[in-house]
C-alpha cells in the first residue's frame, strides 16, 4: 500500500505544477484583454487595498452591538428599514417593506400574490404610512417582524385585513378580507454588507464617471448615509384565508436591511430587479441616482445555482429604460450583467403592477412590478421596483400622532364617552418596604423559592398556603398604611352619599399583562370592599396571592422568577347593571373585523371566571371603520354576581333574564367604538374589562391580547430548518439517518449540526450547506455532498458511491444532467485535486486519531467547579473551538473510512461495465469482516455478563429484578458480572441511541437500560449463526467478483486499512460531554427554567439570551417545542426527496369511523391531537391525569393552570372565549374547544379520542378496555 501511495504522490507532484501554470496563463490573458482605463484601475486598486485593511480589523468589533447602535433613529430624516422578497415558480410571492421613522411613524408596503391569480395589499393602499406599536418597534397595522437569530433568522407575521385587488381597486366589503400569515425567513449564507462588500469594479466605475475635485475622491461613498446588508434565503410559512383554508408556501428570495437617512433624502430615483431562476440561481441589480454622492451608482449580487456567491463586475441596467410612466407591461425589456467574466443576458416580461406612495405628505412613489424572466435561455420569475421622488397631489390620509393622542385624551375626559373609575395605585415599592420591615416574610418567600427549584425538600403547595397565611396576617407597615388611608380620604371627599364608597382591590404583579404572558386571574381581586381597615387588609391579601400555589406554578412554568413584586390598584366599585370583557379583535382568529364582547348581568367576575356561559355579541368593523352588530347570542347565564353590604352575592336569574341578551345594541356599538380608539392609541389590540351603569360605560382595565402573534406548530417545527436552494435539489436521509434516526433537539441543531456544516464548508472551500435540517430532522444535500463535481455521464464510481453511502443506487442520467446544470461539469484538474485530497486524508488519519484522543481528555470539563449558570455557559462558549476540533476529527475519520470502503468496492467492480448481484454479496463480506469495531466490543461484554450470571445460576432471579436496582443486585449476587458491567460503563458509558444529540441520555446516566437489555438476553435463544471473525486472507478468498489476481492482492492491502479506519471513526464519536445537563440543573436552581430537560429545546444562542436578558418568551417557546417533539418523532420521511422534504404520512390524519361518537364545540385554540382522554368533573380527581392526556371537563378556572403543561388538549362543556381557561390554553398553544355539551358524559377516561380543534370536533377513535 505504501508503494501505491508513493506513486500517487509522484503523479500529484507532476500535475499540480501543470495546473499552476495553466491558471497563471489564464490570469495574465484576462488582464491583457481588459481595457486598461487608468482612471478606473487606480480607484479599483485603492478600493481593494482599503477592503483588505478593514477586513483585518473587522473581527475586533461586535457586529450585533454595532448594528444596533448605527440603526437607531436619530432625526426626522432618519430611517431604519427591512425588506423581504420571496417567490416560487408557481406564481406565489410575498413582498414586504417595513420602514421605521421618527415619532412612531411606520411606512409599510405589503404585496401577497397567489398562484390562482389573487393579489393582496394593505387596506390603506396606496398609502403606506401607519403608526407603530408603543411597545414593539417592529409592529404596525397587524404586521410584526421579529429578529430571532442575528443575521440568520427572522419571523414575519401578519394578522389583519388585506385588500384583494383582483376584485376591484376600491375598498369594499367584498374585496377586504381577514388574512393571517406566518413566515420564517432563513438566510442561506453570511450577510453581504453595503457599502463594504460593494463590487470593487462597480465602485471604481462610479468613481471613474465622476470628476475628482479633491483628494478625498476615494471617500465619496461615505457621503451617502445609507448603510446595511443583504442576504439570500428562503421564506417558509403558511397563509390562512378568510374561509379557514391554509396554504403552505416555500419561497426563495432576498432580505435587505438599510439604515441611515431615508431614501427620499438620499436618492432621486432608482431601478431594482430581483430574479429567482428555476434551478436556484438568484440575482439582484440596482441602478440609482443619488443627491449627495455619486450621480449614478450600480450595484448587484449574483448567487449561482450551486450556491456560490459571485461578484458582479458590470451591469447593463439603465434608468432611462424604466422612467416612471414609461413602463409598458405589454413590452419586453432587456438588460445584462457580467459576473466571473461571464455575461448573463436577461429578458424581462412585466406582469402585475402596483404603485405605492410614501411620506406625509407624499414625497416618493414606488412601482412594484411582478415579472417573468429569461436568463441565458433559462426561465425564472422576479420583481421590478421603480422608485422615484413625487411632487404630485396627496390623496391619502394624514397621520399626525401627537394630534391623535391629544384628541383621544380629550375624549377620555368626557363622561359621555367612557369613564375610568377613580382610584389610586399602591406601587411595588410598598410591598418591598413591607418585606424589608418584616424579615419573617422574606424567610417564607425564600422557602417557597428554594422548594420550587429543588434546593429544599418539601410540599410546594403547603409552603405556599403557609406563606399566604403569614403575609395576610402581618400588619401593613405604617408608612404604607398611612398613604393608603390618605388616598382613601381624598376619594371619600368626593363622595356625596352618606355611606362610604365600596372599592375593587385589583392585584397587578410585575410581568403580568404583557404581550407575551397575561397571567390572567393568577392573583387575587377583591370586590365591593368597604371600610379603611378592610381595604388595607385586602391589599395585604393581594400581596399574599402573589405566592399562592397557582401563581407560583404559573411563574415557574413560564420561566419567570418566583420571587417577584406586585402593585395593587384600588378603584371605586362600579355596581354594574352588566359587565364583561371586550376583545378589539377576535381572540381565536385575530380577525380585526370582528370585535368580540362577552357579557352578563351584574359584575364581570361571573364572565372571566367561567362560572356561567355569558352572552356573546360580535360587532363587525368594516374596512372604513363603520360598526354594525353582526350577531348577538344569549348564553345560558343562570346566575349573576352583585355587590352587597357583605361583599358580593350570587343571585339566580329568572327565565326571561336568562334568555335575553343583557346588553343593548347601542351600548355594544359604543363599547366597540371605544375599543377601536384604544387600539389606535396603544398601537395594538386590547383585552378590555368594562361595566355599564345606567348606560354609562366604565372601563376597568385594559391589557394586550397575547394570542395575536402566537407561534404555530408549523413555525416551531420549521424555525430551525436550513434553506432549500431550489425545487430541483435532492435530499437523502440515508447514512445520516443512522446517526440521527430521530428529530434533533434545538440545542444539538445549533451546536452539532452548525459545527459539522461549518467544518465541511472549510474542507470543501465553499459556503454550501451539506447537513440540512427539516422539521428538526437531519438529511444530506445529495448534489452538494455526492455530485459537487459531476462527470459527463453516470460512472460506475457514482454507483459505487451510492451503494457505499445509501446502500443502493440512486443516480440516474436525469439526476446527473441536473447536477451538471447546477454545479457545472468537472474537469480533469478537478478530479486530480479530489484524488490528492483523498490521499492526503488517508496519510493524516493516524495523526487525527491521536488528536481525537487528546481532545477527548480536554473535553472532560470538571463541571462541578461551576456553580452559576452564566459561568458554565461562558465556559462552554470558550470551549467551542475544542468541540470544533473534535468535529474535524470525526469528519476526517468518517471520510477516510468511506474512502477505503469505496476503494475496496471500486476494486471489486474493476473490469465490470455495471454492478451485478454478486457485488452486493461481496460488499457484505468486506464490510462484515470488520469484527474489531468498538461497537462490537459492547456486544461481546454484554454476552460475558450474561454468561457470568448463568454460571452462578442466578438468571431466573435476575430477570425479576427491578432494572433500576439491577446494579446493586449484581454487586451482591454476581460480583464478576458487576465488575464487567462497570468496565463497560467506563469505556462505553457515553453511548446511546443518537448519542451526538445532547438530549440523548447515555448509558452512564441510564444504566438500567443496559440491565433491561441483559434481562432480555437471558431468555433469548443462543445464536448459532454469529459471524465468524475472518482474517484478511479468508475474507478475500470468499470474494467471487474480482477477476484478476492483482485485484485480490490489492484488496488484501486495502481491507486491513478499511478495518482500522472504521475503528478510528468509532473512537471519535465519544468526544461530546454532558456539561449541558449541569447547565440545565443550574438554570433551574436559579429560576430561569422550570425543568432541567427544557435546556435541550433552546438553541445555544437562546440560552445566552435567556441568561442575559431573562426573556421569558423563550421559555414558553421551549415548552411548546418540547410538546410537539413526540409528534415529530412519529413522522416518516422518504429516503430520497426532491425539493423541500415532506413527511410520507401525516400522523394526525387518522382514519375515524364517521358513525363513532363525536361532539361539536367552539374552537378556542387550533390544532389536532390524538391521545388518551381523561374525564374529570372535579379537581379532586386530578390524580387520574397522565402526561399527554386530552382533558375533558365541565369548566376550568385558575386552579387548573398548574396542570396545563401535562395536557395535549382541552375540552370543556362551559366557558367563554375569554374565560381564564381559554386565555391560558391559547398561551400554551393547546388545542382547545369549549361549549362541548355533555362531553363528560359521552366519553370516559382511557378512551382514545381525536380532538380537531380547528373545526371544534371531538371524536371517539377507540373505546377503552
Amino acid at each position: 500500500m505504501i508503494s501505491v501511495l508513493f506513486v500517487i504522490q509522484i503523479l500529484c507532484s507532476i500535475f499540480l505544477p501543470l495546473w499552476l501554470y495553466i491558471w497563471i496563463s489564464k490570469t495574465v490573458k484576462k488582464y491583457n484583454s481588459s481595457c486598461l482605463d487608468l482612471k478606473q484601475n487606480i480607484p479599483q486598486y485603492c478600493i481593494n487595498w482599503m477592503k483588505r485593511r478593514e477586513k483585518n480589523v473587522s473581527h475586533l468589533r461586535n457586529e450585533e452591538k454595532r448594528h444596533l447602535a448605527e440603526s437607531k433613529i436619530k432625526d426626522k430624516d432618519s430611517a431604519n428599514s427591512v425588506f423581504f422578497y420571496g417567490t416560487d415558480q408557481k406564481g406565489n410571492s410575498l413582498t414586504i417593506k417595513f420602514t421605521r421613522r421618527a415619532f412612531k411613524i411606520a411606512e409599510i408596503s405589503l404585496q401577497l400574490a397567489t398562484s390562482d391569480g389573487r393579489l393582496y395589499v394593505l387596506p390603506e393602499y396606496p398609502e403606506t404610512t401607519l403608526t407603530s406599536s408603543l411597545t414593539h418597534e417592529w409592529t404596525a397595522g397587524g404586521l410584526r417582524i421579529e429578529f430571532l437569530d442575528f443575521q440568520q433568522r427572522w419571523r414575519i407575521i401578519y394578522n389583519g385585513m388585506l385588500r384583494n385587488l383582483t376584485q376591484g381597486d376600491e375598498c369594499n366589503d367584498d374585496n377586504v378580507e381577514h388574512v393571517r400569515f406566518n413566515f420564517i425567513f432563513i438566510a442561506y449564507t453570511r450577510s453581504l454588507k453595503w457599502p463594504e462588500d460593494w463590487s470593487s469594479k462597480l465602485h471604481a466605475e462610479a468613481l471613474a464617471c465622476d470628476p475628482w475635485k479633491s483628494h478625498q475622491w476615494i471617500n465619496k461613498i461615505k457621503l451617502l448615509e445609507y448603510k446595511g446588508f443583504d442576504q439570500w434565503g428562503s421564506m417558509l410559512g403558511q397563509v390562512t384565508y378568510k374561509d379557514g383554508s391554509i396554504s403552505s408556501l416555500y419561497l426563495r428570495g432576498l432580505h435587505q436591511h438599510r439604515w441611515g437617512k431615508h431614501e427620499s433624502y438620499e436618492f432621486y430615483e432608482s431601478v431594482t430587479l430581483f430574479g429567482i431562476m428555476l434551478h436556484g440561481a438568484m440575482y439582484y441589480l440596482n441602478m440609482s441616482s443619488t443627491k449627495h454622492s455619486f450621480p449614478q451608482i450600480q450595484l448587484g449580487q449574483y448567487r449561482t445555482s450551486n450556491e456560490s456567491q459571485c461578484e458582479i463586475s458590470k451591469i447593463g441596467l439603465k434608468l432611462s429604460d424604466f422612467k416612471q410612466g414609461k413602463l409598458n407591461n405589454n413590452l419586453e425589456y432587456k438588460t445584462w450583467f457580467i459576473a466571473e467574466n461571464k455575461r448573463y443576458d436577461i429578458i424581462i416580461k412585466p406582469s402585475k403592477t402596483i404603485t405605492l406612495y410614501y411620506g406625509q405628505p407624499w414625497n416618493s412613489l414606488n412601482k412594484i412590478v411582478t415579472v417573468n424572466l429569461e436568463m441565458n435561455g433559462k426561465t425564472g420569475v422576479g420583481l421590478l421596483q421603480l422608485w422615484s421622488l413625487y411632487n404630485g397631489p396627496h390623496k391619502g390620509k394624514t397621520i399626525v400622532p401627537l394630534q391623535l393622542l391629544k384628541q383621544l385624551s380629550s375624549a377620555v375626559q368626557k363622561n359621555d364617552y367612557f369613564v375610568v373609575p377613580r382610584g389610586f395605585c399602591v406601587t411595588v415599592f410598598a410591598l418591598e418596604l413591607q418585606l424589608r420591615t418584616h424579615k419573617e416574610l422574606q424567610k417564607v418567600i425564600n422557602d417557597i423559592e428554594n422548594v420550587s427549584v429543588g434546593k429544599k425538600d418539601g410540599d410546594l403547595q403547603k409552603y405556599c398556603n403557609e406563606a399566604m397565611r403569614i403575609i395576610e396576617s402581618t400588619p401593613v407597615v405604617d408608612e404604607v398604611k398611612d398613604s393608603i388611608l390618605k388616598a382613601i380620604e381624598s376619594l371619600e371627599s368626593e363622595n356625596s352619599s352618606d355611606k362610604p364608597s365600596r372599592y375593587a382591590i385589583r392585584s397587578s404583579a410585575v410581568g403580568e399583562d404583557s404581550e407575551e404572558t397575561s397571567a390572567a386571574g393568577q392573583n387575587s381581586t377583591y370586590l365591593s370592599i368597604q371600610g379603611e381597615d378592610n381595604i388595607v387588609k385586602s391589599v395585604a391579601k393581594c400581596w399574599a396571592s402573589l405566592f399562592s400555589y397557582q401563581s407560583v406554578k404559573y411563574r415557574k412554568q413560564h420561566g419567570m422568577f418566583v420571587k417577584t413584586s406586585m402593585g395593587v390598584c384600588v378603584q371605586r366599585m362600579v355596581n354594574a347593571d352588566a359587565a364583561g370583557v371586550m376583545f378589539t379583535r377576535h381572540p381565536t382568529t385575530g380577525d380585526p373585523s370582528n370585535i368580540l364582547i362577552t357579557a352578563n348581568y351584574g359584575l364581570g367576575e361571573s364572565v372571566v371566571s367561567a362560572t356561567v356561559e355569558p352572552d356573546t355579541i360580535i360587532v363587525h368593523k368594516s374596512w372604513d371603520g363603520k360598526l354594525t352588530v353582526k350577531s348577538s347570542l344569549a348564553g345560558n347565564k343562570q346566575q349573576k354576581i352583585l355587590s352587597s353590604d357583605n361583599g358580593v352575592v350570587t343571585i339566580e336569574l329568572n327565565e326571561q333574564e336568562n334568555k335575553t341578551v343583557c346588553l343593548s345594541e347601542q351600548i355594544a356599538l359604543r363599547l366597540a367604538a371605544t375599543g377601536m380608539d384604544l387600539e389606535m392609541l396603544f398601537g395594538s389590540a386590547r383585552d378590555i374589562e368594562w361595566a355599564v351603569v345606567n348606560e354609562n360605560i366604565y372601563l376597568l382595565q385594559a391589557r394586550p391580547i397575547t394570542t395575536l402573534y402566537t407561534w404555530t406548530d408549523f413555525e416551531l417545527t420549521h424555525e430551525l430548518d436550513s434553506g432549500v436552494p431550489s425545487d430541483i435539489d435532492m435530499f437523502t436521509f440515508a447514512n445520516v439517518g443512522e446517526v440521527f434516526p430521530y428529530p434533533l433537539s434545538p440545542l444539538a441543531i445549533s451546536m452539532t449540526i452548525k459545527i459539522l456544516n461549518h467544518l465541511t464548508c472549510i474542507y470543501q472551500g465553499t459556503d454550501n450547506i451539506f447537513f440540512h435540517i427539516v422539521g428538526m430532522r437531519t438529511c444530506l444535500n445529495y448534489y452538494n455532498t455526492f455530485l459537487r463535481q459531476p462527470s459527463k455521464t453516470v460512472t460506475l464510481l457514482n454507483k459505487v458511491s451510492d451503494i457505499g453511502i445509501c446502500g443502493h443506487v440512486i443516480i440516474t442520467p436525469e439526476i446527473m444532467e441536473v447536477a451538471r446544470e447546477r454545479n457545472g461539469e468537472s474537469t480533469r484538474l478537478d478530479r486530480i485535486l479530489l484524488l490528492y485530497k483523498m490521499v492526503l486524508s488517508t496519510i493524516n488519519n493516524g495523526k487525527i486519531e491521536k488528536t481525537a484522543k487528546k481532545i477527548r481528555q480536554d473535553l472532560n470539563l470538571n463541571i462541578d467547579d461551576y456553580h452559576t449558570a452564566y459561568s458554565l455557559y461562558n465556559k462552554i462558549n470558550q470551549r467551542k473551538d475544542v468541540v470544533s476540533k473534535a468535529g474535524v476529527c470525526h469528519m476526517y475519520a468518517t471520510r477516510v473510512s468511506i474512502i477505503y470502503q469505496m476503494l475496496a468496492m471500486g476494486l471489486l467492480t474493476n473490469g465490470y461495465e455495471d454492478i451485478v448481484q454478486e457485488h452486493f454479496s461481496d460488499i457484505a463480506i468486506l464490510l462484515g469482516s470488520c469484527s474489531d469495531i468498538v461497537s462490537g466490543d459492547v456486544v461481546t461484554r454484554l454476552k460475558k455478563i450474561v454468561l457470568y450470571i448463568k454460571r452462578n445460576e442466578k438468571d431466573e432471579e435476575f430477570r425479576e429484578v427491578d432494572p433500576t436496582k439491577g446494579i446493586d443486585w449484581l454487586k451482591v449476587n454476581c460480583p464478576q458480572a458487576a465488575k464487567e458491567l462497570d468496565v463497560l460503563l467506563k469505556e462505553h458509558g457515553h453511548r446511546c441511541i443518537q448519542e451526538m444529540d445532547f438530549i440523548s441520555e447515555p448509558w452512564s446516566l441510564r444504566p438500567h437500560d443496559l440491565i433491561s437489555t441483559l434481562q432480555i438476553m437471558m431468555v433469548a435463544p443462543k445464536s448459532n449463526n454469529s459471524n465468524k471473525s475472518l482474517n484478511v486472507e479468508e475474507t478475500v478468498a470468499q470474494l467471487k467478483t474480482p477477476k484478476k489476481r492483482f485485484t485480490k492482492w490489492i484488496l488484501k492491502k486495502v481491507v486491513p486499512l478499511s478495518r482500522k479506519a472504521v475503528v478510528r471513526r468509532e473512537l471519535t464519536k465519544s468526544i461530546f460531554v454532558l456539561a449541558y445537563r449541569r447547565l440545565g440543573k443550574l438554570m433551574v436552581l436559579e429560576g430561569y427554567l422550570p425543568s432541567e430537560d427544557l435546556i435541550f429545546f433552546l438553541t445555544q444562542e437562546e440560552i445566552g439570551k435567556l441568561l442575559t436578558d431573562h426573556d421569558t418568551a423563550l421559555v414558553q417557546k421551549a415548552s411548546r417545542r418540547k410538546r410537539i417533539f413526540p409528534q415529530l418523532k412519529k413522522l416518516e420521511y422518504p429516503e430520497i426527496n426532491t425539493g423541500l422534504p415532506t413527511p410520507a404520512k401525516n400522523d394526525v390524519d387518522i382514519a375515524v369511523d364517521e358513525k363513532s361518537e363525536k361532539i361539536q364545540g367552539t374552537p378556542v385554540c387550533g390544532g389536532s391531537v390524538l391521545n388518551r382522554a381523561c374525564v374529570i368533573t372535579d379537581l379532586s380527581e386530578i390524580h387520574s391525569l397522565k402526561q399527554g392526556d386530552i382533558l375533558i371537563t365541565h369548566a376550568t378556572d385558575i386552579a387548573w393552570s398548574p396542570y396545563f403543561p401535562l395536557l395535549s388538549g382541552i375540552v370543556t362543556e362551559l366557558g367563554g372565549l375569554i374565560s381564564h381557561g381559554a386565555v391560558i390554553a391559547r398561551e400554551y398553544g393547546l388545542p382547545c374547544i369549549i361549549g362541548a355539551k355533555k362531553a363528560t358524559q359521552m366519553f370516559e377516561t382511557g378512551d382514545t379520542v381525536l380532538l380537531t380543534a380547528d373545526t371544534g370536533v371531538l371524536q371517539l377513535v377507540k373505546k377503552h378496555d
